[in-house]
């Protein structure tokens, strides 16, 4: 059951990463002739680590995959855990880098 949940999740997010990817692509083809903006990085920047933290903690999921798993010895485990880890990472690391230059300067400080 887990796995079929898991898998309508993951397109739900296929579909909304693939959507911001296409508005971000568009948003740089019209602004092609204008002076590009760079990110502000200052102090502020240390304010995001507590979101971070919190994306990267699953703790809660982990029992209900680990007895979904058909042999769940310590290799398998994680394996699985090195997967979804890397990714979330990759996946978070696009929304952030491709929301940013779609919503440059929309983009509101915490």
């Amino acid at each position: 059951a887990l796995r079929y949940t898991s898998f309508v999740a993951l397109l739900c997010i296929g579909y909304l990463l693939v959507v911001v990817l296409i508005r971000s692509f568009e948003k740089v083809v019209a602004a092609m002739h204008e002076e590009p903006a760079l990110a502000r990085v200052g102090t502020d920047i240390f304010r995001t680590v507590p979101i971070i933290a919190f994306a990267f903690t699953c703790q809660v999921q982990f029992i209900p995959v680990y007895t979904e798993l058909q042999h769940p010895i310590e290799s398998s485990v994680n394996l699985v855990i090195h997967c979804v880890m890397g990714c979330c990472f990759v996946i978070y690391s696009l929304f952030a880098a491709f929301g940013y230059v779609t919503f440059n300067e929309e983009t509101k400080g915490n």
